[in-house]
């Protein structure tokens, strides 16, 4: 599994996750035996791992996540903004 060391190479945040994406302002995308999330540095959930995709852009603090095929956004903190629906997520 996939995990997170500290630049000493300690473990930080133990390999439990099927794929584990970099830091960006604190926050990663993981992704789970039950779907995909988002986490803080300390190893906790900002978003449960239960979405098809979750999607975080540093630059704006927005996460997209989808469900179902369909989008919603959340902010840095976890809260969902919007509701799901098919055009949340602009196309870049």
């Amino acid at each position: 599994g996939f995990g997170y060391v500290d630049a000493q190479n300690r473990p930080i945040i133990p390999s439990r996750y099927l794929w584990a994406g970099d830091f960006h302002e604190g926050r990663a995308e993981v992704e789970t035996p039950t779907g995909m999330g988002l986490i803080d540095r300390e190893g906790r959930y900002v978003i449960a791992p239960e979405y098809e995709i979750v999607e975080y852009e540093p630059a704006t603090s927005r996460i997209y996540v989808r469900r179902d095929g369909l989008w919603a956004l959340f902010d840095y903190a976890g809260r969902q903004l919007t509701d799901f629906a098919e055009a949340v997520k602009p196309e870049v």
